[in-house]
């Protein structure tokens, strides 16, 4: 193969060498771990921040105005409670006027009956004039109460104290922006520990020597009795 590279090479010809997978690029997988993705979620809360700011400003701006709105409707409908008091004591005073003037009246009208009654009761000489002066006096008097109530009834009913009206109604107020959660740096890998270093074999321990054998004793062995050590015949023999 060599050689027949070598001669196309100089024949002139040129080898696309084929692709292999030596050659070929496989693409960077983007890695999900906290440690790279610490810096995006910082950007992303620092975005994040900046748009809080904004909507915090505007909360401000946009509760200031509420409470203010609050504050006018509130003002409003208690001077108008006010006012509406004054004009009720200042109605009840002038009721109470009138009510004086209107007794006054009666009472100086049923002063005037009694009055004349007297002056006519004692002018009278016969049971007619004395009749008559009783009559007019009691007419006098009729006259008067009933002006009295007509008068009365022209001032209308007795001025009611007003209630004191409920809170207004308002707009509910503006929610307040929650603010953004910070990421939390990822802590940062520790170092492995050392691999602990192999334990020093213990060395093996020394074979014990075997206790010797005992030395067997020796069985005595009883000499046997020689011949001539034979017992004697007896003589009887």
């Amino acid at each position: 193969m060599a050689g027949s590279a070598g001669s196309a090479t100089a024949a002139g010809l040129t080898l696309t060498p084929s692709p292999s997978a030596s050659t070929s690029v496989s693409p960077i997988a983007t890695s999900t771990s906290p440690a790279s993705t610490y810096p995006q979620q910082l950007a992303a809360y620092q975005v994040a921040m900046d748009a809080y700011k904004v909507a915090l400003a505007k909360w401000r701006t946009d509760f200031a105005a509420w409470q203010s709105a609050n504050k006018t409707a509130l003002e409003a409908l208690n001077a108008a409670f006010k006012a509406a008091l004054a004009k009720a004591e200042a109605d009840r005073n002038a009721m109470k006027s009138k009510r004086d003037a209107i007794d006054a009246t009666f009472k100086a009208a049923i002063e005037k009956a009694n009055t004349d009654f007297r002056v006519a009761i004692a002018a009278a000489t016969t049971a007619d004039q004395k009749l008559a002066a009783n009559t007019a006096m009691k007419n006098a008097k009729e006259a008067a109460v009933t002006a009295r109530k007509t008068a009365l009834d022209a001032l209308g009913p007795e001025v009611v104290r007003p209630t004191k009206p409920a809170q207004p109604v308002v707009a509910p107020a503006p929610v307040k922006p929650v603010e953004p959660t910070k990421p939390i740096r990822p802590a940062e890998p520790t170092q492995s520990a050392k691999p602990a270093e192999p334990s020093k074999t213990a060395k093996p321990a020394e074979p014990t020597k075997s206790a010797k054998p005992e030395k067997s004793e020796k069985p005595e062995v009883k000499k046997s009795a020689s011949p001539s050590e034979s017992p004697k015949a007896s003589s009887s023999s």
